[in-house]
């Protein structure tokens, strides 16, 4: 009896066995999801722009080139067909930038300057609306965040009277400054106006080859009135020329003429705002020239009329400035400095 129940419960377990595997078998088994790939955006059009890039960097002026570059890096790569508009939208953006570049102003000569700033067409009569923002991109210094008291002692200041009185009234290391009155380009270019360090007379070029600086900044310009427009860019373009090869790592400004006062001007007959401001007008072109920098002091100094303003004049009745003027010289300076 005992061995017949055994065998019923063994036979039940077998059938429940059977059954449950019966189950198993028979389930549906899920649903594998095939993996889903993007298709890749089509960039022919990023290519393309791409391709059209100058090879010749040198020939553009930097605020151009600038706005290229942030078109070229704001290209995202690596995106998908739902993001088609914004890959093309980078295309254009490459595309309208190198369409915008634009050229510097070249020279072969100082002739080209001279023929090129009276191309302009600027009414250098006009004081009050005189102004040369816009000409010359990558020469004229524009503002700057303050560079700091370093920046003023690391330079160096080469120049007429208007130096000269930096001894007097600027706020500068008066070793860094080579002043001498009433000279014009030709003198600073060829003329020994200094000593170097054991006494031996030179010119100024000569005594910054000595020194090595790392800036010099080149105030020459209210005694050129008298001279031809030719020669007065001629003998700067020299002056230059010898500061580039005794310092060639030297950043190299020249530093435009201060106005003058109604007052003192009326009794001049060459030494005239309207002069002043031609002869700064080719003193940028030169600078463009010799890939140096300008730096428009003389719109800091002047009022609203065009004219020195009164409370710069020095009072000595020859065009010179005081305290106050030299603390904006110094100030535009700082404040108009060379940015790598």
């Amino acid at each position: 009896m005992k061995r017949t129940i055994c065998l019923l419960f063994a036979l039940l377990f077998l059938v429940s066995l059977a059954a449950c595997t019966a189950n198993v078998s028979t389930a549906p088994e899920a649903p594998v999801e095939e993996e889903k790939k993007d298709v890749p955006a089509d960039y022919s059009a990023v290519e393309k722009a791409i391709k059209k890039l100058p090879e010749d960097r040198s020939l553009y002026t930097k605020a151009t080139l600038k706005a290229l570059d942030e078109a070229v890096n704001s290209i995202r790569y690596g995106l998908a067909e739902e993001d088609q508009e914004t890959v093309d939208a980078c295309a254009k953006a490459v595309e309208e930038a190198v369409a915008a570049l634009k050229e510097k102003v070249r020279f072969t000569s100082y002739r080209e300057i001279i023929d090129y700033v009276d191309s302009l067409g600027i009414d250098f009569d006009d004081l009050k609306s005189f102004d040369l923002s816009g000409y010359f991109e990558d020469t004229l210094l524009t503002e700057t965040e303050d560079a700091g008291e370093e920046y003023l002692n690391e330079t160096y200041y080469i120049g007429d009277s208007l130096t000269l009185y930096m001894h007097r009234y600027a706020t500068l290391p008066k070793e860094n400054i080579y002043g001498v009155g009433s000279i014009n380009p030709q003198h600073a270019a060829e003329d020994d106006l200094v000593t170097l360090s054991d006494g031996t007379p030179c010119t100024f070029a000569e005594a910054m080859e000595e020194i090595g600086p790392k800036r010099i900044v080149l105030t020459i310009g209210t005694n050129s009135m008298l001279m031809d427009s030719i020669d007065y860019i001629t003998y700067f373009g020299t002056l230059v020329d010898d500061l580039k090869e005794g310092c060639p790592d030297a950043e190299i400004i020249l530093q435009s003429t201060s106005p003058l006062t109604a007052e003192y001007e009326k009794n001049m007959r060459l030494l005239t705002n309207r002069n002043i401001n031609r002869s700064n007008a080719l003193l940028a072109g030169l600078a463009a020239f010799k890939g140096v920098y300008y730096l428009n002091t003389a719109e800091a100094l002047k009022d609203e009329h065009g004219q020195l303003d009164v409370k710069y004049d020095l009072g000595e009745g020859y065009g010179h400035i005081n305290a106050e003027a030299y603390a904006v010289w110094e100030t535009y300076l700082r404040t108009h400095a060379i940015v790598d």
